[in-house]
């Protein structure tokens, strides 16, 4: 028997029902499809085609029962070689508008088609991402109610419902991947906050989320270790950020500018001591921040003209570079000078690469691309390992198989 599926193409809609949407549905008329999302394309079953003016644009689609992608414009994507209906659709990358400022993505967004009622419209947000792992329709109907959505259908649609909520959820994503959690983790990261959705409580979908995040921190200071057992130290500094009490628009925006700049390498990760023997550690809001290259002994100016910046009260930092100034064959040491409990000073640095450095170049790098940006007694042993070994005079290749080296033994000294 024909397959009937065989190679029909999808159209997706990646929306993040931002606030300057406008529904050309609405405003339009019922006329409906622009035809320019239909012309040409192989369809053997009509599909509707929502047309909203937000957009994900430049991402890139993936979805195992589909061959390929074309993007359409307008944040419109047809999935094309399907063998048969995507089960899964995960949009990587891209960026939107909010307000005339575009924003980069952070975590991939994905839908879960198989949670969701009959349709012939794919959309894929923040809130389908968040959803993505959920198992069974009760939870669903769970996370229904707790946001007041009429219907589970409603949660996977473009809504005047939705802008503020996505924008809000888009924003914690975007801060939890700039601060280090990384896409290994994400599938365990939203689990853990619907456990902390569905313990909270508010007048809007909005209190909700932010009840939650709330929530999210008590546990965290509850149940410290089990929190940096999972994700790490990282976890600590992105989970105490109050940005997510503020208008999700201005969050958005401002996430934009504080971590992105297309003119500079932006460094955003962790100091912190990890107290041997009790398994707690201590952000160094007292630090400053240095970049040291090793070949000369200089130090890279940060952030336009200082040689050296503060850790914030979590002991995140932000260091942003001219991309010129780092050279492959250097190495460099990431250092932050504190003062210890007896109010002596003292060093913790980790080793950098340039190779590593520009091999992941982008905008932006945090602790998920490059671990060695969490500054720690764990990074500074390390390096004073490969000091001690006369690996700082090495070539960077050398200097990174030595690092993976001891991280593979867990570092016997």
């Amino acid at each position: 028997m024909k397959d009937s599926n065989k190679n029909k193409h999808y159209i997706v809609r990646l929306s993040l029902s931002l606030a300057v949407a406008s529904f050309l549905f609405s405003s339009c008329g019922s006329s409906g499809i622009d035809d320019v999302y239909l012309k040409d394309i192989d369809i053997q079953t009509d599909y509707t085609v929502q047309v909203v003016d937000d957009a994900v644009l430049n991402s890139v689609l993936i979805s195992p029962e589909c061959s390929g992608y074309e993007e359409k414009g307008s944040g419109y994507y047809t999935l094309t070689g399907c063998s048969e209906k995507p089960k899964t659709i995960l949009a990587d990358g891209g960026y939107t508008t909010v307000d005339d400022t575009n924003v980069s993505m952070g975590f991939p967004l994905i839908l879960n088609t198989t949670m969701m009622g009959e349709t012939n419209l794919y959309t894929t947000t923040p809130l389908t991402t968040l959803l993505a792992s959920v198992n069974t329709p009760s939870e669903l109907n769970e996370i229904r109610a707790k946001l007041g959505f009429s219907t589970i259908e409603d949660m996977f649609k473009d809504s005047d419902q939705t802008r503020e909520l996505q924008q809000m959820l888009n924003g914690f994503f975007i801060d939890a991947k700039n601060n280090g959690i990384g896409l290994d983790q994400f599938s365990d990261f939203t689990k853990d906050f619907r456990t902390m959705l569905n313990k909270a409580n508010g007048n809007t979908a909005l209190d909700v989320m932010r009840d939650a995040k709330t929530k999210f921190r008590a546990d965290f200071t509850a149940n410290r270790s089990k929190y940096l057992n999972k994700y790490g130290v990282v976890f600590g500094g992105f989970i105490m950020s109050d940005n997510f009490n503020s208008d999700p628009k201005a969050f958005l925006k401002n996430l934009e500018t504080k971590y992105n700049d297309n003119s500079k390498i932006v460094f955003s990760g962790f100091i912190f001591d990890d107290i041997i023997g009790t398994g707690s550690a201590k952000y160094r809001s007292d630090a400053n921040i240095t970049i040291k290259d090793l070949y000369d002994n200089t130090f890279l100016e940060l952030n336009g003209t200082n040689r050296w910046i503060m850790a914030d009260s979590y002991g995140n930092y932000i260091a942003k570079i001219d991309p010129t100034k780092i050279v492959e064959n250097h190495s460099y040491f990431l250092q932050g000078r504190v003062e210890n409990n007896e109010s002596k000073e003292i060093i913790l640095k980790s080793l950098l690469t340039g190779k590593e450095i520009l091999s992941k170049f982008k905008t932006n790098l945090n602790s998920s691309d490059i671990p060695d940006l969490t500054i720690s007694n764990v990074t500074s042993a390390k390096a004073i390992v490969l000091e001690k070994q006369n690996k700082l005079s090495s070539s960077t290749d050398d200097i990174i198989e030595a690092k993976k080296n001891l991280e593979s033994t867990n570092m016997q000294i």
